[in-house]
């Protein structure tokens, strides 16, 4: 496994030089702006049903403004199935009793490459983003697709 990631790493890096650009985009040009979220005592089932209705898959939780974690479906989807409780105890789980206390966030005005190079090696799904330290957007996996085909079909300049 080993060796399929360092020829992809080494791959990538002759790439980027080949075609860095002196404009780099941030991450605040592409995110998805005012997240809905929710506080670290939602019920877990009302936040799937709040990511049913919105459509969304990944959902920011935070406390005074300020992202502490975030959860995905498929965190709540493995919670549900993993619980070997009763339904009354899945309807008083919370999203903290789920959710990761490992938050990856970054500021509005990190690097695109950056971020879409942690979320890659780090199989990441979504990443959080600030401004000044407040929640402000997020960028999934998703967004990067889209922002990719954009780039494919010509509609950003600096994609290069």
């Amino acid at each position: 496994m080993a060796g399929p990631q360092i020829q992809y790493k080494i791959y990538y890096s002759n790439f980027a030089m080949e075609r860095y650009m002196a404009t780099e985009m941030a991450i605040g040009d592409v995110l998805t702006p005012s997240p809905v979220s929710v506080g670290r005592k939602e019920k877990l089932l009302a936040a799937r049903e709040l990511m049913t209705e919105k459509g969304i898959r990944h959902l920011p939780i935070v406390e005074d403004n300020q992202p502490v974690s975030v959860i995905s479906e498929r965190d709540i989807t493995l919670a549900i199935l993993a619980n070997k409780h009763s339904e009354e105890d899945i309807e008083k789980l919370t999203v903290e009793d789920v959710c990761s206390l490992d938050l990856y966030h970054v500021e509005l005005d990190t690097s695109l490459s950056e971020v879409a190079q942690h979320m890659a090696e780090n199989v990441l799904g979504s990443v959080v983003i600030t401004r000044d330290g407040v929640l402000d957007g997020i960028f999934t996996a998703t967004d990067a697709c889209k922002y990719l085909s954009m780039c494919l079909q010509g509609q950003f300049s600096n994609c290069e």
